[in-house]
């Protein structure tokens, strides 16, 4: 039975002997987590390439029965679905087909097969983020930048930003990195030191007074934050 499960690595033989069957295994680890984060911080090329090194380890080992690894590809695409959604992006044209997806996994009689459908449906989700992000670029930059100009005198943090505008953390992190070069702390310390210019202006107010209007509880860190940005 065992080596009956691993016949499907042979579609186009009639005859397998077990001698090919029974080549040494190899312990195989695949990071799910990893995998996802890196879906999550929208490095889509190195899910990809993790995904691409694993079935070719299971390929060389014919490590996986057919069983195994349609529950793996499963459970992959399940959760590659999952995670884009998390980020908010719209990807219901492949949800919506996810039960007849699963089906044709199921239905699958070779290791290509499989291999094929996962990968297939990987690059349709990296395709909807990829076109999904373009049209969102502007919209969501100057929604963090507009939170920011509206809160900047708060005690201010980028987990709140996030929860304020219902974004994923660490996509909003990335993301205005990636469309602005600039860290968005580093971004709010500049809208804070340039009102503080403004305020500055009003020799009545106490130094000490307008770091706290410009959202910096402490006076001493103020102060090197402003001779940094000046």
């Amino acid at each position: 039975t065992e080596l009956l499960a691993k016949a499907f690595y042979f579609p186009d033989s009639d005859v397998v002997f077990a001698s090919k069957l029974t080549q040494p295994h190899k312990a195989l680890n695949f990071d799910l987590n990893l995998f996802i984060t890196n879906i999550k911080n929208l490095n889509l090329e190195n899910s990809y390439n993790a995904l691409q090194d694993y079935f070719k380890s299971i390929e060389d080992h014919l490590a996986v029965d057919d069983y195994s690894l349609k529950r793996f590809c499963q459970n992959i695409i399940y959760s590659s679905l999952n995670a884009a959604d998390d980020l908010g992006f719209d990807v219901s044209s492949i949800s919506n087909s996810k039960i007849r997806l699963f089906k044709t996994i199921d239905m699958a009689v070779s290791f290509y097969e499989l291999k094929n459908i996962v990968f297939d449906v990987f690059n349709q989700i990296a395709d909807l983020i990829n076109l999904q992000s373009e049209q969102k670029n502007s919209i969501v930059v100057n929604q963090i930048k507009s939170y920011v100009e509206e809160n900047y005198s708060n005690d201010l943090s980028l987990t709140e930003i996030a929860d304020q505008l219902h974004i994923n953390y660490y996509y909003m992190s990335s993301y205005f990195k990636a469309h602005t070069n600039e860290n968005l702390s580093s971004y709010i310390n500049k809208v804070r030191i340039e009102k503080a210019k403004l305020l500055l202006q009003d020799k009545t107010i106490p130094i000490s007074h307008i770091s706290e209007m410009v959202g910096f509880s402490e006076h001493n860190y103020f102060s090197r934050v402003f001779k940094k940005h000046t």
